[in-house]
This record gives C-alpha cells, sequence and structure tokens, in this order.
C-alpha cells in the first residue's frame, strides 16, 4: 500500500524547475504553431467571403456580335445579353458559367425620370454604387431578382420584369420594384466601351436585403 501511495503521490510532483520551464515552453510553442496554421488557413477563406470594393476586383466580358447588333439597334424594348463569365474561388482553377444581362436604353430626355424613379441608384447611401449606372445611354440590369435569387424575364404585355418564382415585378424601363417580395428594385452592372467592343462585369449581390450590398465581382 506505501508504494502504491507513494506512486499516486509522484504524479503530484510537478518536477524541478528546469522540467516545469521545459514544459510552458513547449506549451507555447504549440499554442503559437497552431495559431499561425489558423491565420493561414483564416486569411483565404476570409478574403473569398470579403466584398470586393470597386469595380477593379472584376473582370469585364465582352458582348458577342450577336448581341452587338441587337444593343446598336435597341428601342425601349430591353434587351436580353449573354455574357460568359469568368470567376475563381480561392485556389481552385479559374471557370466559366453563362449569364445573361438587361440592357435598357437610357437616352437624356429619360435621365431625369431614370433619377427620380431610382433614388436608391444615386442618392440613397445604402444602396447608392461606386460605378457609373448609365453609359453610353444604357442601364444594365443583372437578370438576378433581389428576393431570393430567381432569373427573372420580361413580359412585352405589361412592359414589367417578372421574376416566375415569387411574382415580384420590376418597370422595364427602370428597374424599380412594383410588386411582390423583393426587397429593392433591380442591381445595376458596371458597362463601358473600349476598343469598340461594350463589355459587362457581373457582380453577385446579396439576396433578400434592402441595402444593395455587393458580395463579389466575376
Amino acid at each position: 500500500m506505501e508504494f502504491a501511495l507513494s506512486e499516486a503521490e509522484a504524479y503530484k510532483d510537478p518536477g524541478t524547475p528546469e522540467a516545469i520551464t521545459r514544459r510552458k515552453m513547449m506549451a507555447n510553442a504549440v499554442v503559437a504553431v497552431g495559431g499561425v496554421i489558423g491565420l493561414v488557413l483564416a486569411v483565404p477563406l476570409l478574403g473569398s467571403l470579403a466584398p470586393i470594393a470597386g469595380t477593379g476586383g472584376g473582370t469585364w466580358s465582352a458582348l458577342n456580335d450577336t448581341d452587338m447588333k441587337q444593343f446598336i439597334a435597341a428601342t425601349d424594348k430591353p434587351v436580353r445579353i449573354t455574357l460568359t463569365v469568368k470567376s475563381q474561388d480561392g485556389y481552385l482553377p479559374e471557370s466559366e458559367n453563362e449569364q445573361f444581362v438587361w440592357g435598357v436604353k437610357m437616352p437624356e430626355t429619360r435621365l431625369a425620370a431614370f433619377k427620380a424613379a431610382r433614388p436608391d441608384l444615386f442618392e440613397d447611401a445604402a444602396g447608392k454604387v461606386d460605378f457609373p449606372v448609365v453609359n453610353l445611354g444604357f442601364v444594365m440590369f443583372s437578370s438576378i431578382c433581389p428576393h431570393l435569387g430567381c432569373k427573372f424575364n420580361y413580359d412585352n404585355d405589361s412592359h414589367r420584369f417578372a421574376c416566375p418564382c415569387h411574382g415580384s415585378q420590376f418597370d422595364g424601363s427602370t428597374g424599380a420594384h412594383l410588386a411582390g417580395p423583393a426587397p429593392r428594385g433591380l442591381d445595376p452592372l458596371p458597362f463601358r466601351e473600349t476598343s469598340g467592343k461594350a463589355e459587362i462585369t457581373w457582380i453577385d449581390y446579396r439576396s433578400s436585403d434592402p441595402a444593395r450590398i455587393i458580395v463579389a465581382y466575376s
């Protein structure tokens, strides 16, 4: 019994000061290494989740010849434009996917009415965008409904954009929200002309939020 008691008591012995110091150094080293590994893993993850400020974070996709012809001949009817969007998520290889946008002609004579109908794009700090909404006489709208991310269509008869999922409707000239559960009007996309080509940058916006928040550029 005395041997057993002595053996059990031995576990309570903290050891010599040198042994205690070595154990503390090893424990601190493990914590430090774990912290470094966590930081290395967290930085790419946070980078992929954080919104990118400014259009410099995205790539420009040029309109193909067919869409260019529709674009040039556009009248008051919105033009559906197909894009090949390139994106890269973290360290994964670059991928391509097809998206479409809606181009709405916006001449100078309608610009004042457009701004009056869509103050959220020009005046409201919660929704104002950091790129020209109107460029080359056009506004480019994302095809993603701001409600839950469905793709909406254009209805010729009502001159409205209509989402088939939950019934949200938007004005065919301004993209203003008219009906349904969508929390805001249609979201704009950056648009420019370079070297004789019209180009668009695709943006993912947060759904179901009255504020216009950019999640990522593609």
